[in-house]
């Protein structure tokens, strides 16, 4: 942490959150309940953690099965993007006011790609817009469960943590690492019409699997 971006303080790391975790995945800030918000991972219980005072404290948020990497915090709700190994891939809801979360699996189209692992999340008006890790795509949707692609660099199943997007202007950009890639946000909605290349499956083996993982850690130490 820094007050004036010259000196820095160590504020936290992540074995002191989890000890079973390797790192942070992602951490971002709150505006509307004035949190700090952070991510972690791999095969490590504790998954999301949050702080009511800049990073002094540490709280619990999710403890479970499903991994995620980026957020995104908006007044009623935090939308998390899982790059879960236990799932092939989907989206976290977390409604702070009753203290709820909600889980969609999600799965590619034909079978192209075996998993959906979010690097990077914007929403951009009413249309979300991610990033892959894996497979190296950006796609948008409208309503989280029907994904549309944007732009393919390929279909690895390497992890590429160089993918992301950012808001800028009318625009956003799309990075991969070895290529940057700009939409505009009015032309957003002309990749909707072809059927969606992402959807929402019930995930039942990953449900069980996830019970698995729970069980797991019970008896880990």
């Amino acid at each position: 942490m820094s007050e004036d971006l010259e000196h820095w303080v160590k504020v936290v790391d992540n074995k002191a959150v989890d000890e079973y975790s390797r790192h942070f995945h992602f951490i971002g800030y709150d505006p509307y309940r004035d949190w700090l918000v952070a991510t972690l991972g791999d095969a490590n219980p504790i998954r999301v953690v949050y702080s009511p005072d800049l990073g002094r404290t540490w709280r619990r948020l999710y403890v479970g099965p499903w991994q995620f990497v980026p957020f995104i915090a908006l007044g009623d709700r935090l939308v998390f993007g899982m790059d879960s190994g236990v799932a092939r891939g989907g989206v976290g809801v977390y409604y702070p006011n009753s203290d709820r979360w909600s889980f969609r699996f999600l799965r590619f189209v034909h079978g192209r790609a075996s998993v959906v692992q979010f690097s990077s999340l914007i929403k951009v008006n009413d249309l979300w817009v991610a990033a892959l890790g894996s497979p190296q795509v950006f796609v948008a949707s409208r309503d989280l469960n029907n994904w549309f692609l944007l732009y393919a660099e390929g279909y690895s199943t390497d992890y590429n943590h160089h993918m992301g997007v950012i808001p800028a202007g009318d625009s956003v950009i799309g990075f991969t690492g070895e290529s940057i890639v700009l939409f505009n946000v009015d032309e957003l909605g002309n990749y909707f019409n072809p059927p969606p290349a992402v959807i929402t499956y019930l995930g039942i083996t990953d449900r069980v699997k996830g019970l698995g993982f729970r069980v797991k850690r019970l008896f880990r130490r």
